[in-house]
């Protein structure tokens, strides 16, 4: 997996929230590591004047084909929700009963 450095701008920084990545100075040094909060305005303007910056990590298409999600081929958030109207359709005809009535305990479904 690669990795990319991205800059980071003031309206990723909030005050009082946690950073959900290390933050680094452009010279690489950790300044504030995953999970710690943003304590001031002050903190922000530090950290940016350091040229505050994060790791990415970039998933080719290489690494996509090995897991089985490479172009063209559906994800597996498309097979759920393949699944979910089957089974969706699939409680409908249990719900009609034999004779094609609602079956009154499942018609609230």
């Amino acid at each position: 997996m690669n990795t990319e450095k991205i800059n980071l701008r003031k309206q990723d920084l909030t005050v009082g929230e946690v950073v959900p990545w290390q933050v680094f100075s452009d010279d690489g040094r950790l300044m504030l590591n995953e999970g710690q909060p943003v304590s001031s305005d002050d903190q922000i303007n530090v950290l940016l004047s350091h040229g505050a910056w994060r790791k990415e990590d970039i998933v080719d298409v290489i690494e996509l084909e090995e897991i089985g999600l490479a172009i063209g081929e559906t994800s597996i958030l498309e097979r759920l929700d393949a699944f979910k109207t089957r089974f969706n359709d699939f409680l409908s005809t249990v719900a009609q009963g034999n004779d094609g009535s609602p079956m009154p305990e499942l018609s609230a479904i």
